[in-house]
């Protein structure tokens, strides 16, 4: 599992789309697609019901978005702590 696949995946939820997530990350509905069923393929399971108006997650698909978001939110926390750490240090 990548980081990059648990960012695509967040995305894709909290926009609600797999068109409009994938525009939103610059990159092509097919690459966002195959980046979201390699992710499945190594849960094992359907991270989403995919329908016409949209997707919806699965009963797994919440227990991943919820972790998921927990991780990003930890990465995102230490690299602020980096930051400001460095700027301490450039300041002594």
């Amino acid at each position: 599992m990548e980081l990059q696949q648990l960012q695509y995946f967040v995305t894709t939820v909290q926009i609600g789309s797999i068109t409009k997530a994938a525009d939103v990350l610059y990159i092509s509905q097919p690459a966002l697609s195959r980046t979201l069923h390699r992710l499945e393929s190594e849960l094992g399971f359907s991270l989403f019901e995919r329908r016409h108006s949209g997707i919806l997650l699965t009963p797994g698909g919440e227990v991943i978005y919820e972790g998921a978001e927990q991780v990003l939110g930890t990465i995102e926390e230490m690299v602020r702590y980096g930051k400001q750490r460095a700027g301490l240090e450039e300041d002594a």
